[in-house]
């Protein structure tokens, strides 16, 4: 997943929005981490909302 620049979202102080986005990239963190260590968990997104 991409983002825009970090500082963009910094300058639009828009909580949730921040919120939403690092559950994003921490969700994909633990799919990648497991994936290397052989794991099993596997994530399918249809959309984004």
């Amino acid at each position: 997943t991409s983002f825009s620049m970090s500082i963009n979202f910094a300058a639009s102080f828009n909580m949730s929005l921040m919120h939403h986005i690092t559950g994003i990239i921490s969700t994909e963190a633990h799919v990648f981490n497991n994936d290397s260590r052989g794991g099993s968990l596997c994530i399918k997104y249809n959309h984004i909302s």
